[in-house]
């Protein structure tokens, strides 16, 4: 499973060469590392992750989830909330529409009892 866009912008690495080998940098097996970029709209923030994303799959064979949070995006079909977001991801991992719950919170409990083995 691949949820990663395509080829998205151009990344001048040598501009970026820090940021990139924080994204890249190993891990521990035992470690879960949450990263987040922050940014106004249109600097580049979904170039900055996608192209290490696609650098690290073959870390993370067991798959790559991928959400464009929209948080720049103007209107009623700006920016997306947990509820939304959430059974997509959910889906990806394989659950059926009849098992994902309606609940923000069941949501985030039915997201966390799926196997944690997927990652960028």
């Amino acid at each position: 499973m691949n949820d990663l866009p395509g080829a998205v912008g151009r990344l001048l690495e040598r501009e970026r060469e820090r940021e990139l080998d924080l994204l890249t940098a190993p891990v521990p097996d035992s470690a879960v590392t949450v990263m987040t970029v922050d940014g106004t709209a249109s600097v580049g923030m979904t170039t900055l992750v996608v192209h290490p994303a696609h650098r690290l799959r073959a870390v993370y064979p067991d798959g790559c989830l991928y959400v464009d949070l929209r948080a720049h995006s103007p209107g009623p079909s700006g920016r997306l909330s947990p509820q939304r977001v959430l059974p997509r991801l959910l889906r990806s991992l394989g659950v059926t529409d009849d098992e994902i719950p309606d609940g923000p919170d069941e949501l985030t409990a039915a997201g966390a009892r799926r196997p944690a083995r997927c990652g960028c």
